[in-house]
């Protein structure tokens, strides 16, 4: 260490080792002094950097909490229209169109379900109580089900939508 050095420095003698020693010293206190100011900065940047980091576990844990409340709030209401929208489609009286459109937002309400069921599981994710695995899937049907859910908003606020792919896609899973 540099403080166990200073008391070995010739400082009381008069010749220029003892210039050379009092220079020295004068230096070793500057390093001293600024290696102690330096340890103060890093302890109180690790205090900030720990504060921030308390900061950002709260607010995850908050989100967490959000995302999982709203998530049940929002399944709630989708379950009671799909059920309607399910004894609609068993009536008779309905028409080809007006089945159509109730197949629609039949899909519609599946595709929301799907984004809660998987916001949860991204929920899940994150707490470490789900592990992900590939599964196949009918790209194609994906794609119908993407276009049919597009061009009802599209028609719906008066646009034009052109959604095509290569057939060879239908084969893919």
């Amino acid at each position: 260490k540099i403080a166990d050095l200073l008391p070995a420095l010739p400082i009381s003698r008069r010749d220029e080792v003892g210039d050379i020693a009092r220079a020295s010293e004068r230096l070793f206190e500057e390093v001293m002094t600024n290696q102690e100011k330096l340890e103060q900065r890093v302890e109180e940047r690790t205090a900030e950097l720990k504060q921030a980091n308390d900061q950002l576990e709260s607010l995850g844990k908050e989100k967490d909490a959000f995302l999982a409340n709203v998530s049940h709030e929002l399944r709630t209401p989708l379950t009671a229209v799909s059920g309607f929208l399910q004894l609609l489609q068993r009536r008779k009286a309905l028409g080809e169109k007006e089945l159509n459109y109730t197949k629609k937002a039949l899909s519609g309400t599946a595709h929301l379900e799907t984004l809660i069921d998987d916001i949860l599981d991204y929920q899940k994710i994150i707490m470490g109580g789900l592990k992900l695995e590939g599964r196949e899937f009918e790209v194609g049907k994906l794609l119908n089900e993407l276009q049919d859910a597009l061009q009802f908003h599209a028609k719906k606020n008066q646009n034009q939508l052109d959604f095509s792919w290569s057939t060879k896609v239908n084969d893919i899973n």
